[in-house]
């Protein structure tokens, strides 16, 4: 019998350490679950799929029945499939682990394959120390499935010439690119690849095959949604957001002050209309926990990279990377004055981040073969990381470490931290919240809260929810009576019981 020759080199055992690391990292040290954006309203969503669309109590998050997130289904079908293995109440912790663990394994394995030790090193670096990337692992939102999805898109990328490419693979991409917009319809940012491939190519077969598929698609897509709403929105998703006059359709709502819940009142979207350009470009320059160096670089050295075609892979990603720069600085609902389509969401935009990432990884590879003197190499490449990392490092040092280190739960106790929370707040009188309460409703819900609790929140909730928003806003205590008298109380902010 032969013997099996299985020998790992230095940077596949570096590379499983990495692994292990970031693992131990993501189960056992979390950031406390986020609520502070879309959660909350997903995982409610995502249960009313689970009923079937049936007696969703949505007044308490919501001005009418329908919010198009719910109707994202690209985003529901990895908590849907996991609901079938894990505890339900654990999917909203562990959905958005799965989806940025999973992407960083298959940019590793990209990357191993084009790049050397240093460069695959600053991308591990940057990656891990990332705090939107390190947010969105913990938040059930759109974000960590859109980087998963760009990350499987990427990989497909490795394995042919866009301007070369065939029938069977343009088709694969069509897929991955429709399931990437049913994630979330911003994500169309990416789409605009497709008519590129097309015009690359010069190939009517292609072109008659986006058509076809693509009219298909939104077709099913648009019975899925007219089915769910009993016949509401009749034209699907993509298209509601331009033709209906509901307020929470895209172009209405990024227009007004318009809101998804309570009365209309200033949001980003006011912040971004008072620049110069509407915001249009500036966006690349208010980049929140992302350092913007990334994004400019990767636009200018797209351009080179395309020139050059130095190798396939960065050739079609410097294109994808341009389609997304591009789409989402151009994209207008107004001209004069200037009014961009999508406004400043960082959510949106970080998710060209590993793109711009990948460029830059790209660009230190050609870097490093210019120099002969590997000791100024090192020290060049030093202090570029940390450099380069220094906004993810301070945020590390000022937010992600307190939250760490008082977090009480983790991956496998959140169950029983929920149970135990649950608990005092059944046992007591007085509950003192601190932030927005509505999580109690559609995450605990009837399962883990009594129910004469939940009326007295959602008493207090709806009898005025500007004031309750407002109230929210300030992050102080504010308290909800079950009993008159006040023996037993609990503080409670998210899912953590404070002293």
């Amino acid at each position: 019998m032969k013997k099996l020759n299985f020998r790992l080199n230095f940077l596949e055992i570096f590379l499983i350490f990495v692994l292990i690391l970031y693992t131990i990292k993501l189960v056992f040290f979390p950031l406390t679950v986020q609520t502070g954006g879309s959660e909350m309203y997903y995982w409610a969503y995502f249960q009313d799929y689970l009923n079937f669309f049936k007696n969703f109590d949505y007044q308490y998050m919501q001005n009418y029945r329908w919010f198009p997130q719910e109707w994202r289904w690209g985003f529901y079908i990895i908590p849907i499939l996991f609901n079938f293995i894990f505890e339900n109440i654990n999917l909203i912790y562990i959905t958005s682990v799965f989806n940025i663990f999973v992407a960083f394994i298959i940019y590793i394995i990209i990357l191993k394959k084009y790049y050397s030790f240093f460069p695959l090193l600053f991308f591990i670096v940057t990656w891990i120390l990332h705090p939107d990337i390190e947010k969105y692992s913990y938040s059930f939102s759109t974000n960590s499935l859109s980087i998963l999805v760009i990350a499987l898109i990427s990989y497909y990328l490795t394995k042919f010439k866009i301007d070369n490419i065939n029938l069977k693979e343009f088709i694969i991409l069509i897929l991955l690119f429709f399931w990437l917009y049913g994630i979330k319809e911003a994500n169309l940012m990416f789409v605009t690849f497709i008519p590129i491939i097309v015009l690359i190519n010069k190939n009517l077969k292609l072109f008659y095959t986006v058509c076809f598929l693509g009219l298909s698609l939104y077709l099913i897509e648009s019975i899925f949604v007219y089915f769910i709403t009993s016949g509401e929105i009749v034209y699907g998703r993509f298209l509601y957001h331009f033709l209906s006059t509901d307020t929470y359709a895209w172009v209405n709502h990024v227009t007004s002050e318009e809101l998804r819940w309570g009365s209309p009142q200033y949001s980003v979207k006011n912040f971004s209309r008072e620049f110069l350009d509407g915001g249009i470009f500036s966006r690349w320059f208010f980049t929140g926990l992302t350092f913007n160096f990334f994004y400019v670089f990767a636009f200018l050295r797209a351009f080179s990279n395309i020139k050059n075609k130095s190798n396939h892979f960065i050739y079609n990603i410097s294109i994808l990377y341009l389609c997304y720069f591009f789409t989402i600085s151009f994209a207008l609902v107004s001209l004069f004055p200037p009014k961009p389509l999508i406004h400043f969401n960082l959510g949106i935009q970080v998710i060209g981040f590993p793109l711009a990432l990948i460029i830059f990884v790209d660009f230190l590879e050609s870097f490093r073969k210019d120099f002969k003197n590997k000791y100024i190499f090192f020290f060049i490449f030093g202090f570029m990381t940390v450099l380069l990392n220094l906004k993810s490092l301070n945020h590390i040092n000022k937010v992600s470490i307190k939250s760490i280190l008082t977090n009480n739960y983790n991956l496998f106790t959140f169950e029983k931290n929920i149970i135990k929370v649950s608990k005092n707040i059944n046992q007591s009188d007085c509950v003192y919240i601190k932030g927005m309460g509505n999580h109690l409703i559609y995450v605990l819900g009837e399962k883990y809260l009594n129910k004469n609790f939940l009326k007295k929140l959602k008493e207090f909730i709806i009898t005025d929810v500007d004031g309750y928003i407002e109230t929210t806003k300030k992050d102080d205590f504010y308290i909800i009576k079950v009993n008159d008298s006040c023996d037993k109380t609990v503080n409670l902010k998210k899912f953590s019981i404070l002293n």
